[in-house]
């Protein structure tokens, strides 16, 4: 942890990449001073948290003032549960799609 908060001090614009499956060390990643994003891998398939899972986890980063992105591939609920679910204030949802089907399915969701 002292070289994290060493790094994520002396950079303007320091984030961190997380997946699913680190949330157990989430606590420790936020006591890092200066650290004021994160990215986070959502994969249901890896055995993390399903959306209602990592909700939480999500709302804890946000609670602490921090940046938020969340890349994955989502279903129209999941996607729809993260909007309504989480701040707006800070965040980016990086939507990873394999279809163009898919962008017009949530592009009312995302209010575009």
């Amino acid at each position: 942890q002292p070289v994290d908060q060493f790094l994520a001090k002396h950079f303007a614009g320091s984030f961190m990449h997380l997946h699913s499956t680190s949330m157990f060390i989430l606590d420790a990643f936020l006591e890092l001073e200066g650290l004021q994003c994160f990215e986070v891998n959502y994969e249901v398939g890896s055995g993390g948290p399903d959306i209602k899972g990592m909700v939480p986890y999500f709302r804890k980063f946000q609670e602490a003032d921090r940046s938020l992105i969340v890349r994955g591939s989502f279903t129209l609920d999941e996607f729809r549960y993260l909007i309504d679910s989480l701040d707006p204030r800070g965040l980016y949802i990086y939507i990873m799609v394999e279809h163009m089907q898919e962008v017009e399915t949530l592009r009312p969701i995302a209010g575009m």
